[in-house]
């Protein structure tokens, strides 16, 4: 079925300094056997951009072709657009451009041993079933779907119809050339990085993927990392910024970003220490997010902030948390949330800014003392605030110890034990206090003073006569 080498009056040459370039092919073979040499005898050393081209309308378009090992250069769009199933790139090749655009027929591509260098764009238009390259080439090899150096140690890009059901990165991977972006929505394969010390030296984003990082150290050196869910077990990552869609869980791990740590979704965090701030939640509307908790536990965090106007927070314990500053705003507009319990932080070093709004209900709040941040803030009311807005409620405020100092009364800010809460009917009432009232003390008369009067009016106290419970 192939065209006999020695018919070449379908191919046009033009001399160059190595033999001579096939500029165009004018016939309509299925199969095609490409000359190795022109009719003078000098040899075909060069493809040209668009040679194939008549082939984009052509009923007859070659489903093969069969190239000859005289070849050093492939230049760009030699085959554009045209209707090939298979090639073989000789070994002889050592200049591959980016020679098959569009030609999404193309299911199998065997690359020899001269090419040095692949880029992305050179498959952006493949639907590639197969790609093999020669065990002789000593510059680059594949492993499912990953173009990397032939050592393993640079990742220099995948082939998006390659990719397998679940992507490991190969431990033997040190660096990362380009960026490694998985941000379509069919690209939604998990990817996994285990006991690897790696380097992206771009950005990160795989924002339709779960990334699981296990026993490795991860080092982002672009603007960000981006991932719709993220595992961190036994690992070190270091990034300026991450950001994850959907939630997060990080166990016995260090977190270094700089830039922020941003999650809408669940927080998991266990033994862990993160160098940067948290901000969770979402100001926006997010459609399709399950019920989701959060919870830290014997971790450290820089600072941790929470707005939650919009999404399906079922439950929060942040007891076992270490943090700076701590800035959480709980309640969903249109859509009121309700907690049995919410448990605050065992330590908070330098701020804290608690809001129970939009209509939200919670059975018990567990407040820590924060000592050190009245010691350290002359009870600066910019440094402290609990704010309940009016149709949000909550029944139970169980108090730790450490609040059994004496009263304070800082300018118009009256303090209880140590203790100074914000609410009122709207934000512009924080000047209104949350009055604990002393044992036996008489509710004074509306607008004698802007106090917002217990939650359930019923009162425990310890034997020194300090409310535990209110």
């Amino acid at each position: 079925n192939y065209k006999p080498v020695a018919d070449l009056s379908d191919f046009e040459f033009e001399d160059n300094e190595s033999g001579v370039t096939l500029i165009k092919y004018n016939g309509d073979d299925s199969y095609l056997i490409v000359p190795s040499h022109d009719e003078s005898g000098k040899p075909v050393t060069v493809i040209a951009s668009e040679a194939f081209g008549s082939y984009f309308s052509s009923i007859g378009a070659p489903y093969e072709i069969i190239l000859p090992d005289t070849l050093t250069t492939i230049e760009d769009n030699a085959f554009c657009s045209i209707a090939i199933e298979n090639i073989t790139i000789p070994d002889s090749v050592t200049n591959l451009g980016n020679a098959f655009y569009n030609c999404r027929n193309l299911k199998t591509l065997k690359i020899g041993a001269g090419v040095t260098e692949l880029t992305f764009e050179f498959f952006s238009d493949m639907e590639l079933e197969n790609l093999i390259i020669s065990e002789k080439n000593e510059s680059i090899k594949t492993v499912d779907g990953l173009i990397l150096s032939k050592d393993g140690e640079n990742l220099k890009f995948f082939v998006t119809s390659l990719l397998p059901s679940s992507l490991v990165i190969p431990s033997s991977v040190r660096t990362v050339e380009q960026e490694f972006l998985l941000n379509s929505s069919n690209i939604n394969i998990p990817i996994t990085i285990d006991g690897a010390d790696i380097t992206f030296e771009s950005s990160l984003t795989a924002s339709a993927s779960e990334v699981n990082i296990i026993d490795s150290t991860v080092t982002i050196n672009g603007t960000s990392f981006y991932a719709k869910k993220l595992i961190v077990e036994g690992s070190k990552v270091f990034g300026n910024h991450i950001n994850s869609q959907s939630s997060i869980s990080i166990h016995n791990s260090t977190i270094k970003a700089p830039g922020g740590f941003s999650v809408v979704g669940g927080i998991d965090i266990n033994g862990s220490e993160i160098n940067g701030n948290i901000e969770a939640g979402s100001e926006n509307e997010y459609n399709g997010l399950s019920p989701y908790s959060i919870n830290i536990v014997d971790s450290t965090v820089t600072s941790f902030k929470l707005s939650a106007p919009k999404i399906n927070l079922t439950s929060m314990d942040l007891s076992g948390l270490t943090v700076g500053t701590l800035d959480i705003s709980v309640g969903g507009k249109d859509n009121p949330l309700s907690f049995e319990e919410i448990k605050l932080p065992k330590d908070v070093t330098e701020k804290f800014n608690l809001e129970i709004i939009n209509g939200t209900k919670i059975n018990k709040i567990y407040l820590p003392h924060y000592n050190n941040i009245f010691e350290n803030s002359d009870m600066n009311p910019s440094l402290w605030s609990f704010y309940i807005d009016t149709g949000s409620e909550v029944k139970f405020v169980e108090i730790a110890e450490g609040y059994h100092e004496d009263p304070v009364n800082n300018g118009n800010l009256e303090v209880y034990h140590g203790v100074p809460y914000y609410v009122g009917n709207e934000y512009s009432a924080r000047e209104a206090i949350f009055f604990v009232p002393e044992k036996g003390a008489v509710e004074p008369d509306a607008g004698e003073i802007p106090v917002y009067w217990g939650l359930d009016k019923e009162w425990e106290y310890d034997e020194n006569g300090y409310p535990v419970k209110i």
